[in-house]
């Protein structure tokens, strides 16, 4: 599995780097066992200067034959962005892993038996039971 941090008009810290990994590739790692997927994460201060601290961002997980999943998250602290992603993106995969598999299941169709159960049969059955236990 890839994992890749980049920032936009941010400077990014190793420490940084390290607990966005913490937070968003070690639980999704245990959820996506194929090393085809990949993980990009993007930190981008909204702020531009203007004195009040506000941070995206953005979680885009591509799982192959998949629907990419992405999240965008707000907020004043970076790690707490990184926080909400991590939770919201863990739940998306979830729930679109879980689609499939439903998607799965349902996809047989329903199949008969292949003979039908009889009061007649169920009276022979019987009596043939009762005469191997003498």
């Amino acid at each position: 599995m890839n994992f890749k941090v980049r920032a936009h008009s941010v400077t990014l810290r190793d420490s940084t780097r390290a607990y966005a990994e913490q937070k968003i590739a070690t639980p999704l790692s245990k959820l996506l066992s194929r090393s085809a997927s990949r993980i990009d994460v993007e930190i981008t201060d909204l702020a531009h200067g203007s004195g009040k601290p506000c941070f995206r961002v953005s979680v885009h997980v591509f799982i192959p034959h998949a629907k990419t999943q992405v999240v965008h998250v707000e907020d004043e602290d970076m790690n707490a962005a990184i926080d909400l992603a991590g939770d919201k993106i863990l739940r998306a995969v979830k729930r679109a892993r879980e689609k499939r598999r439903d998607k799965a299941r349902n996809s047989g169709e329903f199949i008969a038996p292949t003979h039908d159960f009889d009061e007649d049969d169920a009276a022979v059955d019987a009596a043939e039971l009762g005469s191997a236990a003498l």
